[in-house]
């Protein structure tokens, strides 16, 4: 899989050596912000509470719906898929869509410190080769002189 959505636009608060901001003005889609803006009166913000906003997306990609108030169950999530491409469990899109589940499940995980940071995202992404998802079509993605190309 590819990602193409980045940036919740939180961090544009940030000076480059800021780690976290500090408001009483709270505001953004109800899903989709960081539980610790639900927790009182001042809301302590984080790149973190990006992280959540992304696995928040993500699992709404993979399940095709809102994923709240519960976690959706890895294996429910790869049957699903299973399904709609007619693939074995072995198969290379169906471990995308594992780790893809995994890493939003661990998005959006309660306790912000719990949750991975971009790196790790980045890295776990990197697993299982460059090969994405097109309409039920393995595709392969080819880096061109800092352009991809996509076959």
């Amino acid at each position: 899989m590819t990602p193409k959505i980045t940036d919740f636009g939180l961090s544009r608060y940030f000076n480059e050596n800021q780690s976290r901001a500090i408001t009483k003005n709270m505001s953004g889609t109800l899903g989709y912000m960081a539980p610790e803006f639900h927790s009182g009166d001042i809301y302590t913000i984080t790149y973190k509470s990006d992280i959540y906003s992304l696995g928040v997306v993500i699992i709404e990609m993979l399940t095709g719906k809102k994923w709240y108030p519960a976690y959706p169950d890895v294996d429910d999530v790869l049957q699903s898929w299973r399904n709609k491409l007619g693939k074995s469990p072995e198969d290379t899109q169906l471990k995308q869509i594992r780790l893809c589940t995994e890493l939003g499940i661990m998005c959006i995980d309660g306790n912000q410190a719990n949750r991975p940071d971009t790196s790790h995202i980045i890295n776990r992404l990197g697993e299982t080769g460059n090969t994405c998802i097109v309409a039920g079509v393995s595709s392969l993605i080819i880096p061109q002189k800092g352009l991809w190309k996509i076959w």
